[in-house]
C-alpha cells in the first residue's frame, strides 16, 4: 500500500502502514530464524481485549529460498485440498512431500509457502501445514513433518481469492508482486533457488522472478513431478533420493557434493531438450 492514513489522536500521530520502519524492526530485537510476536488490543478500562500471535522470520542476506505452492502442490487437489481438511480432517497431501521438503531444509535451504488463499484462511492453512505428518525420512528413522517457514497469502477476501484461483486461474496476479517484494529485500543476490507448483501459472510466476527453468518443478494430478520444460517425470519420493544432487548442501561437512553447475543432475537435465525425432533421423536415416 503506497498511501498511508495519518490520524491525530490526543496530539499524537499514528501512521497506518503494512511496512514496519527500520526503527520498529530494530526495537523487536529479532534473532536469526523464527521469532514469535504478539499483537494486543487494549482498552483503558478493561485492559487487554484480544491477543493475536504471529511469527517474524529473520534470514541472512545470502539465504537460498525454495518456494512451494500449497493447493495442488502439497495437497492433492486445488479444491479438495482446501475443503477436506476443514470438513473431515482428511490428510489430502501428496505422498512424499514432507520427506522431500525436510531433506531440502536439512541441506540449508529456507522453505517459503506461497498460496493465493485468502488471508482469512491463515489460521486454518497454518494448522494444516503443521499437521502434515508422513512416512519415515530418507534414512528410515522417523516420521517427518513439513519444515517450518513463512506463509504468504492473498490479502483479498475468500470468495475473491477462490474465484481468481479456481475460475480465472490467474493466481500469478498476486504471486508475482508478492515474490518481487520479497526479492527486493535481498541485496546480495536473488534469494530464490527453486520453486514447486502444480500449474503453468506457477511456472510463469517463478520464471518472472528469475528462477531457472531447471529449478521449476511442476506436479500433475497423478503425483508426477517434472521441470517446467516437461523433460522428465518423477515423484516426490524419487526426487528425495536425488536431493543432494538437486539441492547441494549449502554448508557441507561430512558429505561431499560437487558444485551445483557441475553435478550430474544439472549437467544432464537442465537445458537438454533436443528433439528426439531429429536425433533418430541422424542415427537411422
Amino acid at each position: 500500500i503506497e498511501e498511508s492514513i495519518t490520524k491525530i489522536i490526543s496530539d499524537a500521530y499514528y501512521e497506518k502502514s503494512l511496512t514496519p520502519t527500520t526503527e520498529q524492526l530494530e526495537a523487536l530485537k529479532l534473532q536469526p530464524g523464527a521469532n514469535k510476536i504478539t499483537f494486543s488490543v487494549r482498552n483503558d478500562s478493561k485492559g487487554i481485549q484480544a491477543l493475536i500471535s504471529s511469527t517474524v522470520y529473520l534470514w541472512e542476506q545470502d539465504a537460498s529460498i525454495v518456494i512451494s505452492d500449497i493447493d495442488g502442490t502439497i495437497t492433492k487437489s486445488d479444491v479438495f485440498g482446501q475443503i477436506l481438511p476443514i470438513l473431515f480432517g482428511h490428510d489430502w497431501s501428496q505422498q512424499g512431500v514432507a520427506s522431500l521438503y525436510s531433506s531440502i531444509a536439512a541441506n540449508g535451504y529456507k522453505i517459503l509457502y506461497l498460496t493465493a488463499r485468502a488471508i482469512g484462511q491463515s489460521g486454518i492453512t497454518k494448522d494444516y501445514l503443521s499437521s502434515v505428518t508422513q512416512e519415515v525420512d530418507r534414512y528410515g528413522e522417523k516420521k517427518v513433518s513439513l519444515p517450518d517457514g513463512p506463509v504468504f497469502m492473498s490479502p483479498d477476501r475468500l470468495l475473491h481469492s477462490i474465484h481468481r484461483e479456481v475460475v480465472l486461474r490467474n493466481p500469478e496476479k498476486f504471486k508475482v508482486p508478492c515474490l518481487q517484494d520479497i526479492k527486493n529485500l535481498f541485496t546480495v543476490k536473488s534469494p530464490f533457488y527453486a520453486g514447486f507448483g502444480n500449474r503453468i501459472s506457477d511456472a510463469r510466476s517463478y520464471r518472472e522472478i528469475g528462477i531457472p527453468e531447471a529449478k521449476i518443478f511442476i506436479i500433475n494430478q497423478f503425483g508426477e513431478v517434472s521441470c517446467s520444460s516437461g523433460a522428465y517425470k518423477k515423484t516426490y519420493t524419487s526426487l528425495n533420493n536425488l536431493v543432494d544432487e538437486m539441492f547441494p548442501p549449502l554448508n557441507p561437512k561430512d558429505v561431499w557434493c560437487p558444485e551445483d553447475q557441475w553435478n550430474e543432475w544439472q549437467y544432464w537435465k537442465s537445458d537438454r531438450q533436443e528433439d528426439l525425432s531429429s536425433i533418430e533421423k541422424e542415427i537411422f536415416g
